[in-house]
């Protein structure tokens, strides 16, 4: 039950440096909540009545768009958004129409985010993203992205979301805006959420060695962290490799493999992941 509570605080922790860490373009426009606003969503002159609201069963309601064209149409797309974030309507690749940025909670801390254009003829289109969901990935792409807004800039967007890598780990992608479709902008690497400040982290959310890690360091050389040098991972590519920094700042590589015969977690120089450590803080 410690570990249990010590985990859900930790992740509530990450969250809140989520919001200190989002980075948004002083001309995005905040989408309200159940509020009908007027925005000139396609460049035409001519302003769209825009509204966002929770549609469905109490308990089981989502986020809702409904736009109102010029032409009297009403325009809606559901997501499945139980518990949204700030939402924006930005132009993301310069055309004049405004993209719209729909995002926040499914539950259980898995977020994913929309991306829309509206236009008269057209109606409201979902553009789609590379797949970069909590585990394994498929190549695809997807009508949503997977994560939560942490920045905007130009026509790439930042989206963190939770991936299972050791542990779970709150852990950022960027992505390009390419015609109608977002492609990884990056160089194939999860960055997770710096939490090393925190004391809680080091305590009860880490990773702590009970014998040998065989490692590589950032200057090349291989070696070892030893039992009771507690560290967390700071990127992965969730396949073949997760970087790694201890509580006193060393940093290197961990060089994993897929455990196929168990189905589940990494090998580290031929065992198993759990054999390694006092516990893996992963998330159901």
């Amino acid at each position: 039950m410690k570990k249990l509570t010590a985990w859900l605080l930790a992740m509530m922790l990450m969250t809140s440096f989520a919001f200190a860490e989002m980075t948004i373009p002083e001309d995005a426009i905040v989408l309200p909540m159940d509020e009908r606003i007027e925005i000139d969503l396609d460049s035409d002159s001519e302003a769209e009545k825009v509204q966002l609201r929770m549609e469905g069963i109490e308990d089981e309601a989502c986020l809702r768009i409904i736009i109102e064209g010029t032409d009297g149409a009403m325009n809606i797309y559901d997501t499945w958004i139980m518990y949204p974030e700030p939402c924006y309507a930005i132009d993301m690749n310069g055309d004049g129409i405004l993209e719209i940025l729909l995002t926040g909670d499914l539950q259980s801390d898995d977020y994913c985010t929309w991306c829309l254009n509206y236009d008269l003829e057209n109606g409201i289109r979902a553009f789609t993203f590379a797949d970069a969901n909590r585990g394994t990935n498929t190549g695809e792409y997807l009508e949503e992205g997977y994560g939560r807004i942490i920045a905007i800039s130009g026509n790439s967007i930042t989206l963190r979301g939770s991936q299972d890598v050791l542990g779970t780990w709150m852990a950022d992608r960027t992505f390009r805006l390419q015609g109608e479709t977002f492609d990884f902008a990056d160089d194939g690497m999860w960055i997770m959420q710096d939490i090393t400040g925190d004391e809680y982290i080091w305590e009860y959310f880490c990773l702590n060695p009970i014998k040998e890690l065989p490692v590589t360091f950032e200057d090349g050389s291989e070696g070892i962290l030893s039992p009771g040098e507690k560290f967390v991972i700071t990127f992965s590519d969730k396949v073949s490799v997760a970087g790694f920094v201890t509580q006193e700042g060393k940093k290197g590589t961990i060089a994993l493999a897929e455990n196929t015969e168990e189905g589940w977690g990494n090998m580290i120089a031929g065992a198993p992941d759990y054999e390694y450590f006092e516990y893996i803080p992963y998330a159901d």
